[in-house]
């Protein structure tokens, strides 16, 4: 699953996260032969969402226009349904929905779909697996500030500040409130925001690399999404050179259109956002209420983590 903030891709999470993928050495025997191993014990398909992303495309220009947490949730139950129809044979295995940032929407909007159409044999036969989600958008952010101050990332008097002049169950703030959240965010302006304890990326002249994240992951919110961190993540720039080798593409499978521009981390095919819920906790409620299993869960992330999971 992808992050629809900024028309970001989620394949470098996938590439990095899952382990094997690492694009800083050749594997060695034993490493391929753990990956031949896991790949017998489980089948893993990746789906780019929403459409625009990635190297996933659209031949109808105006699905673009109707981009939203309901348009994705629909397209990606009609590309499942269309593609079991074409591999019966997966139809009697586990059945995991797994993502991480945004896909705590995605995921669980998913499922939803398929719940209330019934399309399973049985309500276990679906589970959610979720990393780092975006949830709620009130203890979400209050958890992002609870966290840096619990880490020594910011001042007592950044945080006291907060705490202050910040309401977090109203969207809209006072300029007081964005003054306050600009000492907060110029923090992160030397530290990774999405893994505190990572090194920084360093360029060969010896200074760190001025590149800005094109948003913060995961929100859509206009009081934090103005701000944006610095990225010292180098897999940023592996990540783009690799996906755009045209070997690797023929090995995915991907760019069959032919794509006038090249893969990147964010574009600008996907814009604007049409609906959002503010919350996914009723929809994870009525998922497990009807028998789903979800496993959610959260890293050392200054984004999303267990501050915010535990409010």
């Amino acid at each position: 699953m992808a992050k629809p903030v900024g028309g970001c891709k989620d394949k470098k999470g996938k590439q990095r996260k899952m382990g094997e993928a690492c694009l800083c050495h050749v594997p060695s025997t034993e490493q391929l032969a753990d990956v031949l191993t896991k790949a017998l014990a489980a089948n893993l398909l990746f789906v780019e969402a929403p459409v625009g992303v990635g190297f996933s495309y659209t031949n109808t220009s105006s699905d673009l226009d109707q981009l939203g947490d309901k348009f994705t949730a629909k397209d990606s139950y009609a590309f499942l349904v269309n593609w079991f129809k074409r591999f019966p044979r997966f139809m009697s295995l586990d059945f995991y929905i797994a993502g991480y940032s945004y896909a705590g929407h995605f995921v669980p909007q998913l499922a939803e779909v398929i719940f209330d159409n019934k399309y399973v044999p049985k309500s276990d036969y679906i589970n959610l697996k979720i990393g780092n989600a975006l949830m709620d958008d009130e203890t979400d952010q209050r958890g992002m500030v609870d966290y840096a101050w619990d880490h020594a990332v910011i001042y007592d008097s950044v945080y006291n500040n907060i705490k202050l002049k910040r309401n977090f169950s109203h969207p809209n703030q006072s300029d007081d409130c964005k003054e306050v959240l600009e000492a907060y965010f110029d923090v992160y302006n030397i530290i990774n925001m999405y893994s505190l304890y990572a090194p920084t990326c360093v360029s060969n002249s010896g200074t760190s690399k001025n590149r800005r994240s094109p948003t913060i992951q995961g929100f859509t919110l206009q009081i934090f999404s103005k701000f944006r961190p610095e990225d010292y993540d180098c897999a940023w720039d592996d990540t783009e050179v690799y996906f755009n080798r045209p070997d690797v593409q023929k090995a995915l499978h991907a760019n069959v259109t032919n794509m006038s521009y090249p893969w990147t981390h964010c574009c600008e095919i996907v814009s604007d956002w049409g609906d959002r819920p503010a919350s996914m906790l009723p929809t994870l409620k009525k998922l497990i209420d009807g028998g789903i299993r979800a496993w959610i869960y959260r890293w050392v992330d200054g984004r999303l983590n267990m501050k915010g999971l535990r409010l």
